[in-house]
């Protein structure tokens, strides 16, 4: 459990930093991404845990993002929560495959991103056009997200591999009481 935390905990650490070498430009003046390996590894570990473990998982980094990335009073909070309910039904329809896996990350980063354009739109704290925002923010945020969410999914094989091994390590350790 602890190693699910901090696997999300170290993409969100590997947002920021690309947010510092690619900052947003919200003039929308010219193409720019939003880093999402924080939410995408959040994806890929809700999958596998229980859904009371994966709400609070989402509460737990959507209160984190709200405070130290996007300055906001739980929107991140709800639209994490809302993403964790969406993605656990979505899992169910799919399998475990590196395709399918970065096509469930994807459509995530899709509906968060469509979810956040529409909330600053109907709060008219923007005045941006879809197409605009399209264009601008969507398309290399996809692009891109969709380059490193692949080697986020393949690291993540590696992280479940070393769990496995873990756990058949402390297996064959375990006494039987019968058998000394």
């Amino acid at each position: 459990m602890l190693l699910n935390y901090l696997f999300v905990f170290a993409g969100f650490l590997v947002d920021g930093v690309l947010n510092v070498f690619f900052p947003a430009q919200f003039s929308m003046e010219h193409m720019y991404f939003v880093p999402c390996m924080g939410l995408c590894a959040m994806v890929l570990v809700n999958r596998k845990m229980k859904v009371s473990d994966a709400l609070i998982l989402s509460v737990l980094f959507g209160m984190g993002y709200d405070f130290f990335y996007a300055n906001t009073t739980f929107f991140y909070t709800i639209v994490f929560m809302i993403l964790c309910g969406i993605t656990r039904l979505w899992s169910k329809q799919i399998n475990e495959s590196v395709i399918e896996s970065v096509s469930l990350c994807i459509s995530t980063i899709f509906i968060k991103e469509l979810m956040v354009y529409l909330f600053v739109l109907v709060s008219r704290q923007t005045s941006i056009g879809f197409n605009d925002w399209m264009v601008n923010r969507l398309f290399l945020t996809i692009l891109i997200n969709t380059i490193l969410v692949s080697l986020l999914v393949l690291f993540t094989y590696v992280k479940d591999a070393y769990q496995q091994r873990k756990e058949v390590r402390i297996r064959k350790e375990e006494r039987l009481p019968w058998l000394h």
